[in-house]
């Protein structure tokens, strides 16, 4: 009721995203999937909320946001939502 919950997914989408070399982020991502399909959540649901947040950053960066910016945020969602299944 208060959205901390959807804060909270947020932040770890964040973290997942900013930090590609820390120690837990592909196992959040796995478990938060595994948490996710217990909810009655598809996958394709789950997966996207990472490119709803590339999106919207997209859209807040305007002219900031490069096609370099655009590539390694593709290819860090996609690292990892493939090593997440």
């Amino acid at each position: 009721m208060t959205g901390s919950i959807r804060a909270e997914m947020l932040t770890m989408v964040f973290d997942c995203l900013m930090n590609p070399a820390g120690p837990y982020q592909l196992n959040l991502v796995r478990t938060e999937r595994m948490n996710h399909d217990g909810f009655g959540t598809p996958n394709d649901v789950f997966d996207r909320f990472f490119w709803i947040v590339r999106d919207v950053c997209r859209e807040q960066a305007a002219d900031g946001w490069t096609p370099e910016t655009d590539a390694a945020w593709t290819a860090r969602i996609e690292s990892l939502l493939a090593g997440s299944r």
